[in-house]
């Protein structure tokens, strides 16, 4: 009998151990790691429809139109102003990612962006600007609803594309 009972407490602990090393595991995949200098992003989705804003829109009427909830539009659109959103302003409203498609309402920042950057604690748009050799009104350019008093961390910022 206490040898039946020394195995199952031995089998447990020998699961518990194996869960414990997968949850480590899985958890260190999914951080992101830190590194030295800049991280880019290529523009990876690829978009299915583009909506353009009309006289009158509102994030908020848009994130209705797109049967979004605001809190959802706020987070795929970071580089939007809202009190500054303008006629002709492009927004995506489904991406396709792989063979799922996602039906959002994103901010293009500029007519074609190339690479994204992703905003960290220290950056400001003059030091993301310097980092990638650009001016100030180019990044600009790039980011036009971009609130340079209001960057966020997370948040992604063009650094290269094109401009009509």
């Amino acid at each position: 009998m206490a040898m039946a009972y020394t195995s199952k407490v031995s089998l447990y602990l020998n699961m518990a151990v194996i869960l414990s090393f997968l949850l480590i595991i899985t958890m260190a995949e999914s951080r992101s790691t830190p590194s030295i200098g800049f991280s880019t992003v290529k523009a990876a989705p690829s978009c299915d429809t583009v909506y353009g804003v009309q006289s009158e829109d509102t994030c908020f009427g848009i994130a209705q139109t797109f049967k979004l909830t605001t809190e959802f539009f706020d987070s795929i659109n970071p580089n939007i102003n809202c009190a500054a959103i303008f006629v002709g302003q492009w927004r995506i409203d489904q991406l396709v990612i792989g063979n799922f498609k996602l039906k959002v309402a994103m901010a293009e920042a500029a007519p074609s962006c190339d690479t994204w950057f992703v905003v960290r604690s220290e950056d400001t748009c003059f030091s993301i600007a310097q980092a990638f050799r650009l001016t100030s009104d180019s990044f600009v350019m790039l980011n036009p609803n971009l609130s340079c008093t209001a960057l966020s961390v997370g948040q992604w910022v063009c650094v290269d594309g094109t401009v009509d």
